[in-house]
């Protein structure tokens, strides 16, 4: 059962060894998908923002007074230097969608896939001794994942049921 426990933490260690990097695109597009998403609401809506923003990056002039009263009223003011990169930025978004549903029609990979399959033979050859489809399985179960602690967690489990098995 040790020797079980010690191959699979092994698995485990090189299977996330590289993770990190793996991980790095997803992760810089959540975080900058979140970021410019919550800015754009003030950057749209805020006037002192707007504004702000305004005088560093556009330097359109600023409304007249009175017509910036209202958030609806600042938005339809900096939606006209605001509209051209919101708009590009979505459009592209777009075609990128676009591009990969039609890669996914024509029978291409996901780049999780890509990724994942990339993992499943950096295992296969670090560990050529272990079934071939299982180890793919396993790879791309647990490629973006760390499940070390999942393997000890059941290790404690089954480890008392063993020995109250045998002293029955």
């Amino acid at each position: 059962m040790h020797a079980c426990r010690t191959q699979l933490l092994e698995l485990s260690k090189c299977s996330v060894a590289n993770q990190n990097l793996m991980k790095a695109p997803y992760l810089f597009s959540i975080y900058f998908a979140l970021v410019a998403g919550w800015a754009s609401l003030p950057l749209v809506f805020h006037f002192q923002t707007a504004l702000v923003f305004n005088d560093w990056f556009v330097t359109a002039d600023p409304p007249e007074r009175g017509d910036a009263d209202t958030w609806l009223e600042v938005g339809a003011w900096s939606w006209n230097w605001m509209e051209p990169p919101l708009g590009t930025i979505s459009f592209f978004l777009l075609c990128i969608q676009f591009a990969r549903e039609q890669r996914m029609s024509i029978g291409g990979q996901a780049m999780a896939e890509v990724m994942q399959q990339n993992q499943a033979d950096h295992l296969r050859e670090r560990f050529p001794r272990y079934a071939g489809a299982a180890l793919q399985r396993y790879a791309v179960c647990i490629a973006m994942l760390d499940d070390s602690g999942d393997i000890l967690a059941e290790h404690e489990r089954l480890v008392p049921q063993a020995a109250q098995a045998a002293g029955s």
